[in-house]
Formats: C-alpha cells, sequence, structure tokens
C-alpha cells in the first residue's frame, strides 16, 4: 500500500506535467484552427451557417473551406484569405449595427474581444483549415536523451519530470 504522501506527489507531478504540457503548446503558435478558432465557429456560427442545409442561412456555409471563402449571393466573401479587411466575416462581427451583427443578438451569443482578434489573425494568416486530428497520419516521437531509462516510455516520463525539476518515486 502507497502513503498518502506518495499520493499527493503523484497528483502534483501529473498537474505540473499538465501545465507544463499547455504552456508549450501556447508558445509554439499563436493560435490553431482546430484548437482556437473551430471551437468559436462551432460555438457562434455553425447552427446558421453550417452543414444543415435546412437552418443555412444567407446561403453560407462556414464549416468547409471552398464554401466559406466562394462568393455569397450578394457577391461578398465571407472570408478572404489572407485579408481581414474584405472578409465580411469580419466586418459583421466588428459591425455596431444590430441589424447586420453576427451572431446575431437575438441569438444570446456574443463573441468576446480575444475571438474576434483570433477570428482576424485566423484570416489574416490564410484562413486554412485543418481536418480533424484521427485523419492525420500517426508521426514517430523519438524519446528524449535522459539517463536511467529503462524502456523508451520511461525517458518520456523522467523528461517531464526533469521539465518541473521533480524526481521520481523510489521503487517500491
Amino acid at each position: 500500500m502507497r502513503p498518502l504522501v506518495d499520493c499527493r506527489n503523484r497528483c502534483r507531478f501529473l498537474l505540473a506535467v499538465s501545465i507544463a504540457a499547455v504552456a508549450v503548446g501556447r508558445a509554439s503558435a499563436d493560435f490553431r484552427f482546430r484548437r482556437d478558432v473551430l471551437p468559436i465557429l462551432s460555438e457562434n456560427c455553425f447552427a446558421c451557417h453550417g452543414f444543415d442545409k435546412g437552418a443555412r442561412q444567407a446561403g453560407l456555409r462556414l464549416d468547409d473551406r471552398t464554401s466559406a471563402l466562394a462568393k455569397l449571393p450578394s457577391g461578398e466573401r465571407a472570408i478572404a484569405p489572407c485579408d481581414p479587411t474584405k472578409s465580411e466575416l469580419i466586418q459583421r462581427i466588428n459591425t455596431a449595427d444590430a441589424d447586420e451583427r453576427m451572431p446575431p443578438p437575438k441569438s444570446g451569443k456574443k463573441l468576446t474581444p480575444a475571438q474576434k482578434e483570433i477570428l482576424r489573425k485566423w484570416i489574416a494568416a490564410g484562413a486554412e483549415y485543418q481536418k480533424h486530428w484521427a485523419f492525420d497520419p500517426p508521426l514517430p516521437n523519438a524519446p528524449p536523451a535522459v539517463k536511467n531509462a529503462a524502456h523508451p516510455i520511461d525517458a518520456f516520463v523522467l523528461a517531464q519530470l526533469a521539465a518541473v525539476a521533480l524526481t521520481p518515486s523510489p521503487s517500491a
């Protein structure tokens, strides 16, 4: 039976590793489509501009890049890659006119300034879409070089421990 102190240390370690992983992920890029952009579109836009043809408004589909970049019946483009100033989406989320604003006030949804900035940066960067992660082929990940790793999995654990200045518990 493990002492309570060991369980507490294990919980602290797992929390530290999780925090370190989030920090590394955030430092690697300002934003990522699947992590940052897709949740904004999904929560605020897809109900009216998604895959459901019966619910779709204004002939705009934002869940598909080809459709999102196409000319709308109005002649405008919802998304003009690399040019947020010509993107109707950016104009609509920033307008003060309640009749033009997206998402509409009656929906009860409202984008935060941070969400608006993420969408602007995404469009400025080319408005790339990413398929679901499950369709990405797995990539090899070489174990980090650490001392005393009896197995490649141990190398990953020991590297994370070292990153947060912890040492493994002694063998039972």
